[in-house]
Parts: C-alpha cells; structure tokens; sequence
C-alpha cells in the first residue's frame, strides 16, 4: 500500500541540531518576525496561495489556530500555520527559507505542530490531520508520508491558478498513536 512505501527522497540527512533552531508558538505576530515571515511566504508560495500579513497575523491570533516559528537566533527560517475544527486538524502552510531547507527545520515544525494539534480539548480528541500539497512538490510529499501521512485523493485544479492538489491525511488514534491508513494501491 501507499503508507508503507518508501518515500522518494532520503529523509536522513535532513538534521538539524535541536539546541540551534527554536520552535516558538507565537500568538502576536510583530514586526521584524512579521517581515520574515512575509518575505519566506513570498518566496515560496506563488501568490494565489499567499495569505499577506493581515490574514497571517489573524490566523495566528484566533483560538481553533496556530503559528509556529523556526527561529534561528534572531532570524525566522521557517514557519507552520495550522487549524483544528472539531476533530479534524488541517496543517494550513508549511515554509522554510531556501538557506535553511534540508537540514530538519520542516520536519521538527510539522512534528511540533501534530503535537500542538493532537492537544485534547474539552470538547473532543482529534481523529485525524489533513494537508494539501501540489505533486509537483515530491521533497514536501516524501516528509509528510515520512510523518505519517498518506495521499487520499487527488483534487484537480484545487489551487487558484489551476494546478493540482494531493490532499494527504494522517489518522489519530485515541490514545495519540498513529495508524496509517492506505490510499489507493497505485499511483494518483
């Protein structure tokens, strides 16, 4: 099945040491983080997937979302917006600065924001995590099988300038453990 099979690209080498990158929930986003922030979203997203600073500092600030940062020093290298509504978890944006890429700061912020999401509320407990990703984008595809995440459909023309989407799902169990469940056999 498609859970099981070994992502394209080599995860491995992408280490980070831990102590070095700080990954930091923030609620207010401000200047000089919020030009950090605008300036990877521009360079890594075409601009009919950009929120802009309002939007950005408006998902940061609302209670069911979240905004992660990857803070080297002084410096925003990447960031991770999320949002829960009711028991599903959607990771909105993943980003990190092209001087930064390949060495683990995607991967501790996607695992950061799986913990901050598989949270129990008062409410309910998360029963799974969504994304969507472009196919083109292999290198983000292989880190989010390699964090559980399994491909469920394929959404055409799910983007505003018309390119495709994979929407990806991971499953949580109860308890937090992961079970991964299989898409379709063969290639979308």
């Amino acid at each position: 099945g498609v859970g099981s099979a070994k992502p394209a690209v080599d995860v491995s080498s992408w280490l980070w040491p831990e102590e070095e990158v700080q990954i930091n929930r923030v609620e207010i986003l401000q200047q000089p983080r919020l030009g950090q922030v605008m300036d990877i979203e521009e360079r890594c997203f075409p601009p009919c997937e950009r929120l802009g600073p309002h939007l950005m500092q408006e998902q940061a600030r609302l209670r069911t979302s979240g905004l992660l940062l990857a803070e080297f020093g002084a410096t925003v290298s990447g960031y991770l917006l999320f949002s829960r509504f009711g028991a599903s978890g959607l990771v909105t944006k993943l980003a990190v600065a092209a001087p930064f890429r390949r060495r683990g700061i995607a991967s501790a912020l996607l695992r950061r924001g799986i913990q901050e999401l598989e949270k129990p509320t008062r409410k309910s407990y998360l029963h799974d995590i969504q994304l969507h990703v472009d196919p083109a984008r292999p290198e983000a595809r292989a880190l989010y099988e390699a964090h559980g995440f399994t491909k469920q459909a394929l959404l055409p023309a799910y983007y505003g300038d018309a390119r495709d989407a994979l929407l990806m799902r991971r499953i949580v169990q109860p308890t937090g453990a992961v079970k991964v469940m299989g898409g379709s056999s063969g290639s979308i």
